[in-house]
């Protein structure tokens, strides 16, 4: 189930990085930058659970 979990938000935050780009994001959500460094972590979680 925490892999469920963890491929959903990474799929979808992986979306939004694509659709809007670092920039995009920051002009649109500007109280924070996107979480880049965390979803590189939770991209190797799932590659890890995939082993």
């Amino acid at each position: 189930m925490p892999r469920l979990l963890a491929e959903a938000v990474f799929a979808t935050a992986h979306e939004v990085l694509q659709k809007y780009g670092s920039k995009g994001y920051a002009e649109k959500w500007a109280e924070h930058s996107f979480p880049e460094q965390e979803l590189a972590l939770l991209k190797t979680a799932i590659e890890g659970w995939q082993q």
